[in-house]
């Protein structure tokens, strides 16, 4: 008898091909096939009940378990509420290589969790957070729950018990964090909470390594997995508990090729297991609010810091008030008494290099990159103008290409590597570091910076949103902000919402344990709502504000957006492409169509870029109104077309 399957193969289409075998083969199931000229893996999707004729053969069904049900199901709705063709989704759940039967040179270490080394006496908030969470485990019922605390409430400890709940019912967990820079540091508590380590997913990793993580994960022998976003979409057979840490970080969202947002796929992936959702944060996105309010997701919270540490004070200095310079004689003073108490203290500017745009005084010329519509960023330490959109470099020159003038290029504006230069001169005693993605390059690079910090062989650390992330460092009792009104600019609806999270988390960092801290915030808007919700420490009058504003414009979390992006080398190309798709746009009553008309950001990589923004209520189904459209339409092949349902960013 021939059986007819229907074979999902990471390809960029949204239906499965044919195939035929000698025996029915388990839905899931991976398997070698023949595809245009050469073998190809891909997973047995459906039977095909009507025979449809002559069909190639499968070449091969793979010795692994099959893809779990579970994930089959989810992957289909990331597929469909991403406007992403369901080949393109199959490839976020697995590589070819990752199926191979390789000889294993260093075979990975799985450590058995050892539940007797409670290490941690969780307050009485605490205790209840985490049971309330365990219930839901042990249940093994889908629930969303807000896990929200101020920085240093002991949230890790919360979910760990949960964690443990999982693994003593035999399930699996998964932990997403926003940034590999976190992932030791979890490590640790987790290492010291259990006694073993988890499993690690995430881009460092090698090609030897993934492969034997993904095997151990869908034959279950992996029990926790700790990783960045793209962890989400691995085929977990018993998955237990979703936890979301830092969930209101940008990072989760993912910007390029498949376009989602992790925290969003995360709840849907616990709505396929059947598993309880935790996300995590000290400043929850107004997204995650707003389903807390409306009763979809349950909030837990955890209102003071654990142990004998106290929230920091938080004050504003008014630079309208303050002589010329970056940093101010306020902020320079209370630096000055923290090292005298042989004290830490951190310089937030979350701008990378020595100063965002070179100019000449002479004729005015600016330094723009030549693949982007974006001004070169001056690096002193590398010598060079970088572009931090597509990454071109050049040296930096010593006369204005314009009117060849010399000595007259001048910087504009403060980026870490110039607020280093002015603390050297105003404090030449202070062991100063410079903390940037560009600095730090690596795991290894990370953690000696933590030793270094650790063991006070730093003084101030001056950096970026790096310096946000989660990080504990018992010694460091000032926070001075440099420029806290940046952000605060331009059109971009989450424009205060993400200042307000990422001024929030860097304050965090101070006074974590019995040494009391203080936020110093530079600003000339020392009256902007946001400034007044930093030093009153009321940030839900501030996300009323923000929510109430979203609500009388209808934009999300109230109504949805999804644009429509179009990239080419060509310019006319593109323009025309987007004009005709504005005039075919659908019309339906409740969209609302912004474009089509250039990207703020309208060339970038060498590609010029027009945009369509769709506005329309939640309760329509425009991702489907837009796929029926688009599928309608003829788009050059040269054309780039980007969908990205709920968008983050706006550039």
């Amino acid at each position: 008898m021939t059986y007819q399957t229907n074979i999902l193969l990471p390809v960029a289409v949204d239906t499965a091909f044919t195939y035929t075998s000698d025996y029915e083969v388990p839905l899931g199931s991976f398997v070698s096939v023949p595809f245009r000229g050469r073998q190809m893996i891909g997973v047995a999707w459906e039977n095909q009940r009507d025979y449809l004729g002559k069909a190639k053969s499968i070449n091969t069904v793979i010795n692994l378990p099959p893809l779990p049900a579970t994930t089959c199901v989810f992957l289909k709705k990331v597929s469909d509420y991403t406007m992403t063709p369901l080949g393109n989704t199959l490839r976020l759940c697995f590589n070819p290589a990752f199926v191979e039967d390789k000889k294993i040179r260093k075979p990975l270490e799985i450590g058995i969790p050892d539940f007797s080394r409670q290490t941690v006496i969780l307050s009485s908030e605490q205790a209840e957070a985490a049971a309330a969470i365990s219930q839901a485990v042990q249940d093994h019922t889908y629930k969303t729950f807000l896990l929200d605390g101020v920085t240093g409430s002991g949230k890790t400890e919360v979910y760990l018990a949960a964690i443990q709940t999982a693994l003593e019912q035999g399930q699996q967990a998964l932990v997403l964090l926003p940034e590999i820079a976190l992932t030791n540091q979890w490590l640790d508590r987790f290492q010291r909470r259990f006694g073993c380590t988890p499993l690690q997913w995430h881009s460092t990793l090698t090609e030897s390594q993934r492969r034997q993580t993904w095997q151990a994960i869908i034959k279950g022998e992996a029990k926790v997995i700790v990783g960045a976003r793209s962890a989400l979409f691995l085929p977990y057979p018993n998955l237990g508990i979703i936890v979301i840490d830092e969930e209101h970080d940008g990072s989760f969202k993912q910007e390029e090729q498949i376009i989602y947002n992790a925290r969003d796929m995360a709840v849907l992936r616990a709505h396929c297991e059947t598993c309880p959702a935790v996300l995590v944060s000290a400043t929850p996105a107004l997204e995650t609010i707003h389903n807390t309010q409306e009763g979809r997701y349950t909030k837990l919270v955890l209102h003071s810091r654990h142990g004998e540490a106290s929230l920091p004070r938080i004050e504003t200095i008014d630079m309208r008030k303050q002589p010329r310079g970056w940093l101010s004689p306020p902020l320079v003073q209370a630096l000055e008494t923290t090292l005298a108490k042989g004290e830490q203290a951190i310089l937030f500017l979350n701008r990378r290099g020595y100063a965002p745009l070179t100019l000449c005084h002479c004729c005015g010329h600016r330094f723009s990159c030549q693949n982007c519509s974006a001004w070169m960023v001056e690096h002193k330490r590398t010598g060079k103008l970088h572009c931090h959109h597509c990454g071109f470099e050049q040296q930096t020159p010593v006369q204005c290409p314009e009117c060849h003038q010399t000595e007259t290029l001048i910087p504009c504006g403060p980026g870490v590597e110039r607020v280093h230069e002015v603390v050297e001169k105003l404090l030449p005693q202070a062991r100063c570091r410079i903390i940037t993605s560009d600095e730090v390059t690596s795991l290894t690079k990370l953690n000696d910076l933590v030793e270094q910090i650790r063991n006070h062989e730093i003084d101030i650390l001056i950096g970026t949103q790096i310096l946000a992330k989660g990080h504990h460092f018992p010694m460091i009792t000032l926070v001075g902000v440099v420029d806290a009104d940046l952000g605060l600019s331009g059109g971009d609806l989450r424009c205060a919402e993400r200042t307000y999270q990422l001024l929030h988390q860097v304050s965090g960092r101070a006074g974590r344990e019995e040494r009391p801290g203080t936020v110093l915030l530079q600003t000339f808007q020392p009256d902007h709502p946001l400034m007044q919700a930093m030093v009153t420490q009321d940030r839900n009058s501030f996300n009323e504000l923000e929510l109430q504003e979203r609500q009388s414009h209808a934009m999300p979390p109230f109504g949805r957006l999804i644009s429509v992006t179009l990239a080419a080398t060509n310019p006319d190309l593109v323009a025309r492409t987007a004009r005709h798709l504005g005039q075919t746009a659908p019309r339906h009553e409740g969209i609302e169509l912004y474009g089509p008309t250039p990207a703020p950001l309208s060339f970038v990589r060498g590609k010029h870029r027009w945009r369509l923004l769709f506005k329309a209520p939640k309760t329509m189904p425009l991702q489907r109104i837009l796929q029926h459209w688009l599928v309608t339409q003829t788009i050059p092949s040269s054309v780039q077309l980007i969908v990205d349902v709920d968008p983050y960013s706006f550039v």
